[in-house]
């Protein structure tokens, strides 16, 4: 079911022999109609509330019967018929429904200033719970007494606080017994019932209360109140009490407490599980404790500093000034119950920020009819309650703690807290805040030291890879909360100027100390230095994001580039280019290839430094380099073609260091001569001779040539002119001399008288002159033959003319 409202919250407190307190929820709509609710977490009194409840148990068994129940799993709304209904039965039934989803906007702060206002009082008396004793009139006395306290004790901020109309008995719906306490644990029933005897009340409004009466059986053991807490001085709100003249007015002005927003006086430190809540017996919100003659004690300096009731005359605030490191100063306070002077101190401690109020409690006036500083005692282990000056700590803005001492030890006894200070003991929480009593007597003179207090402080941590490159972080564990940080890293003890909470070490830290410098300030707080330990820098990774590459066409003559990737910022690169893992000596980004370089394998190596980093080498994969093109001409053969002859291959036009072989050919038969020079071989004659030059160069594709081919002219023989020997007589015999000719010629002979030949032995080398060649002159003609040569013939000188 979807309910809107505010939230009330009750605190149902038992003061009997084991005291106890508890909350209980409802949401107020808004009719006033109180549903009592069950919620997991605490919910804010006054709290706006948009949520979901719960229809179960006899509140679903209920609609059911009236054919109202909803489909499990939906959600109604709470006007609706089956919301309204379901609201009626837990409210009549007191059957609190739980909460399962809710948003609780919290009540506004209404801040410290209290304007006055008249309070009402609206009071019934339950007459089938229990039995209120005494009569109207008596009991009226003892409601106005109790409502009174608080006209006194806010100052005028409540004008006037009566009652209105008779007390009204009332016999309510809800039929608990003694035994169960009234209705005192499920109040929101008995409070819905008393509601309708004042219809045209609205208690929602400021200072509006009502108090319901029981019987003191239903209080079992003790008194008990139960109340709906406020926020303000201004609130009003509904109560019930247990009646019991001797408790009434303690207990009454606790509840009305809760109303106006406060919670419990309780002990600071507790000497058991049961002695704790409700233990600060200086503040009425504390136990109710019987007897006629006791009366609650005045209002204490933080219960009315929350409520706005304090003045500058009244309650003296001590604190640093600005820039101040500590102060001392003294005090005379008159008693908390006086209505004059200097009555109590706010002293907040510099290093938790904890407020304290400081109380002198002399059982005078307001205080004459307390509890503390009576002869009564309630017995070990509770603490206790004499006069002196009481020391109470602020938790949040709702309850209070009694900072007790240890009383004197007694041989055979056990030593007992003491609620208050008596001369010459100090209150001191921290090092930072002392309050010494100094006198006690009309007034009470109190010494109260402050001082700054000291951030607390850690050595600070470097966190990271403490190196070259790296970004490291100062740690700062161990202070105070809060501590706001400024920083000064540095190296060997001299301040980088960097300030921030990180740093990213440089190069020119490689090999030195670096430790960081931290300040901590806090407001009101002395700031504090500490230095880190000292870490040694080590050289910087120099990162690179791949293997270089090489770029273009890998070919001698050839220029190729290297891609060097991506490197650590600011790094400085050398390349050292290599052919068969060889350096070539080249440094540059860009390299031509060499001529030589065919067929080989290039690499770069790109060598990456920078300051303070160490040297990182990346080498490529390597590349095959191509072969390159030569450049040639065709051969020519140099010198006449012929038989005998010696020609030579001529080249021009080659790639610059070309080496050469050669291949001779005869009518393209390889004559296997390879030398550039060829001598032409008589077999040679008329044929085709050509060459075949082939050219080579390291890392180039060998490339060959042919010549044009020659005919092969024939060779011309080495002739030399025949001479004759002998005389020239008839019968003599003259001999020819052919001379030198070429190797391997064969020669004939043939002689001559004057032109005609003579046949007659004619191809001899000898003649024998015949007669008939008286007369004449003789001449012998020499002819040369050889295979490939032209044949060539020779004629002697003529002789004398033969004689007889």
């Amino acid at each position: 079911m979807a309910v809107e409202g505010t939230v009330a919250r009750a605190e149902i407190d038992h003061f009997g022999d084991d005291p106890s307190s508890a909350s209980v929820y409802a949401v107020r709509l808004d009719d006033g109609l109180l549903v009592p609710v069950t919620s997991r977490r605490a919910l804010p009194a006054d709290g706006q509330f948009s949520g979901e409840l719960v229809i179960r148990g006899a509140v679903a068994r209920e609609l059911e019967s009236r054919d109202l129940l909803p489909d499990a799993g939906s959600t109604v709304d709470q006007e609706s018929k089956a919301g309204s209904a379901a609201l009626a039965v837990a409210v009549a039934e007191s059957l609190p429904m739980p909460v399962v989803d809710a948003t609780v906007i919290p009540a506004g702060d209404t801040g410290a200033t209290v304007t006055p206002s008249a309070h009402r009082a609206y009071v019934v008396k339950m007459t089938d719970q229990g039995s209120v004793d005494g009569d109207d009139a008596s009991i009226g006395a003892a409601v106005d007494a109790m409502l009174s306290y608080w006209v006194t004790e806010s100052d005028g901020g409540i004008s006037s606080f009566g009652r209105v109309g008779p007390i009204l008995g009332y016999d309510s719906a809800a039929d608990y017994t003694p035994s169960q306490g009234c209705g005192l644990n499920d109040p929101f029933t008995i409070w819905n019932d008393a509601l309708t005897l004042f219809p045209s009340v609205n208690f929602d409004d400021p200072g509006n209360h009502l108090i319901v009466l029981v019987g003191e059986e239903c209080g079992h053991a003790g008194p008990v109140g139960v109340a709906t807490i406020g926020s303000s001085l201004a609130s009003g709100g509904p109560s019930i009490l247990t009646y019991d003249p001797q408790t009434f007015r303690s207990t009454g002005a606790h509840e009305l407490g809760h109303n106006f927003g406060l919670l419990h006086a309780n002990l600071d430190t507790c000497a058991g599980p049961t002695i704790c809540e409700y233990f600060d017996l200086y503040s009425p919100m504390g136990l109710s404790i019987g007897g006629t003659a006791f009366t609650p004690p005045a209002l204490g300096t933080l219960y009315r500093a929350e409520l706005g009731l304090t003045t500058s005359a009244e309650v003296s605030t001590v604190e640093l000034a600005s820039g101040e490191t500590s102060l001392t100063q003294s005090f005379d306070l008159a008693p908390r119950s006086a209505a004059t002077g200097l009555r109590g101190l706010l002293v907040t401690d510099p290093s938790t920020g904890i407020t304290y109020s400081i109380d002198s409690r002399a059982r005078t006036g307001r205080d004459a009819g307390a509890f503390y500083g009576s002869a009564y005692s309630l017995g070990s282990p509770a603490p206790t309650y004499p006069t002196g000056v009481v020391v109470e700590r602020q938790a949040g803005l709702d309850a209070t703690y009694l900072m007790t001492t240890t009383g004197p030890f007694v041989e055979g006894t056990t030593p007992r807290q003491v609620g208050a200070h008596g001369v010459g003991n100090s209150f001191s929480p921290s090092p930072q805040l002392k309050v010494t009593v100094n006198s006690i007597g009309a007034t009470t003179k109190v010494t109260v030291e402050l001082g700054q207090p000291q951030v607390t402080s850690a050595a600070p941590g470097i966190s990271g890879m403490v190196k070259v490159g790296e970004t490291v972080s100062a740690t700062t564990n161990g202070w105070s909360v809060g501590t706001s940080f400024a920083y000064d890293w540095r190296v060997d003890d001299v301040s980088t100027g960097q300030t921030g909470s990180s740093f990213d070490i440089p190069g020119s830290a490689v090999g030195k100390t670096l430790t960081v410098k931290v300040t901590g300030s806090k407001a009101g707080y002395a700031s504090a230095t500490r230095d880190s330990a000292g870490s040694p820098v080590g050289p910087g990774t120099l990162s690179s994001s791949a293997a270089p590459g090489i770029a273009g066409t890998s070919s001698p003559g050839r220029a190729v580039t290297v891609s060097p990737g991506a490197w650590t910022s600011g790094a400085t690169l050398a390349y050292d280019w290599r052919l068969d893992d060889v350096s070539t000596g080249a440094v540059d980004a860009t390299f031509t290839i060499p001529a030589t370089a065919g067929g080989k394998s290039l690499t770069v190596r790109v060598t990456g430094t920078k300051p303070g980093y160490t040297s990182l080498m990346k080498e490529s994969s390597p590349v095959t380099v191509g072969l390159g093109t030569l450049t040639s001409g065709a051969p020519t053969i140099s010198g006449a073609v012929r038989v005998a002859e010696t020609v030579s291959a001529m080249t021009s036009g080659w790639t610059s260091g070309t080496s050469f072989t050669y291949d001779w050919r005869l009518d393209d038969v390889s004559t296997g001569q390879t030398g550039p020079s060829y001598a032409v071989p008589a077999s040679a004659d008329g044929k085709k001779l050509t060459v075949t030059v082939t050219g080579s160069k390291a890392g180039y594709v060998a490339v060959a040539r042919e010549s044009v081919a020659s005919t092969v002219a024939k060779g011309i023989l080495v002739a030399k002119t025949p001479t004759i020997s002998g005389t020239a007589k008839v019968g003599r015999t003259l001999t020819a001399a052919a001379g030198t000719w070429t190797s391997g010629t064969a020669l004939t002979y043939r002689w001559y008288a004057g032109t005609t030949a003579i046949t007659k032995s004619s191809t001899s080398r000898t003649y024998k002159i015949a007669k008939a060649y008286k007369g004449k002159k003789l001449t012998v003609k020499v002819t040369g033959k050889k295979v490939g040569y032209t044949t060539v013939t020779r004629t002697s000188k003529a002789t004398r003319a033969v004689a007889r």
